[in-house]
């Protein structure tokens, strides 16, 4: 009853682009997006008033290169240990 609830707000937003499975205190959202906005939209309107339930953010942002992890040079491990 719930899953349907969140889909169906979803879905009046986003159309097929996302969904929220119920998993026991998780409700794991996924699909992709374009907009990080739009993500962060998508994953509150399944915010649930319920004590120990959780979202989980499980959406693909499209079209963004996320950047390189850099290797600390020696200094900077002694920094940050």
């Amino acid at each position: 009853m719930l899953e349907e609830k969140l889909n169906r707000k979803l879905q009046q937003r986003f159309g097929e682009q996302v969904r929220a499975t119920v998993e026991g205190d998780i409700i794991r959202v996924t699909g992709h997006l374009q907009c990080w906005e739009d993500i962060l939209e998508a994953c509150n309107m399944c915010v649930v008033k319920q004590p120990g339930v959780h979202v989980v953010n499980d959406v693909v942002l499209d079209g963004v290169e996320m950047p390189q992890l850099f290797k600390l040079t020696g200094q900077m491990q002694r920094l940050w240990g």
